[in-house]
């Protein structure tokens, strides 16, 4: 099934909620070298700087693949808007990850595979992770059909492929993410 549009519309909040804190707030659950989990603001796609703020969340990880990944969870009483912050995220991970195996199934379906042929690849074990953008505004912004590098300005993300098996957008109003296709981008609506 689909997710339902009320979680929908908390996850909206929740993450509205979450950037508009102040940077120190944000900072207070920042990742570290050792924990890939948290708030970032500097991070590089092709050792280019992006212009964006990130909140990453995935399971606890004491020992094998990311050794040390811990979910930090900022602060919920200091802020009204923050309260339900975790359960939000929590729930909002959980119904991802059914649409995420029903459209792995569907995959495997229309390879000639049995529907289950990969879901021993998404157990427990994987370290699939839920991923907040903001791209705050921007007073100089690359165009938006820039094909590789920008000349000038900035791009929110610069041109990259996700990593992982199978990535879910949730999309909100502000429109942006294009893909490549017959060498010219497309927006995605």
């Amino acid at each position: 099934s689909a997710i339902d549009t009320w979680l929908i519309d908390r996850m909206h909040v929740a993450m509205h909620a979450f950037f508009t804190q102040p940077a120190a707030r944000k900072r207070n659950v920042e990742r570290t070298a050792n924990n890939p989990w948290g708030y970032y603001d500097r991070e590089l796609t092709k050792n280019m700087c992006d212009w964006k703020e990130i909140f990453d969340v995935g399971p606890d990880i004491p020992n094998e693949g990311l050794p040390g990944a811990k979910a930090q969870w900022p602060d919920e009483t200091g802020s009204a808007c923050m309260r339900g912050f975790r359960d939000t995220l929590q729930a909002f991970v959980a119904a991802g990850e059914q649409v995420g195996l029903r459209l792995l199934h569907a995959i495997c379906a229309n390879l000639g595979m049995p529907e289950r042929h990969l879901d021993h690849c998404f157990d427990a074990a994987q370290t699939s992770f839920l991923r907040l953008n903001c791209y705050p505004p921007c007073a100089n912004p690359a165009p938006a059909d820039t094909p590789g590098i920008p000349a000038s300005g900035h791009l929110g993300i610069h041109h990259h492929t996700d990593s992982g098996a199978l990535t879910v957008l949730l999309q909100d109003s502000q429109g942006g993410l294009q893909v490549m296709h017959g060498e010219r981008w497309h927006l995605i609506q």
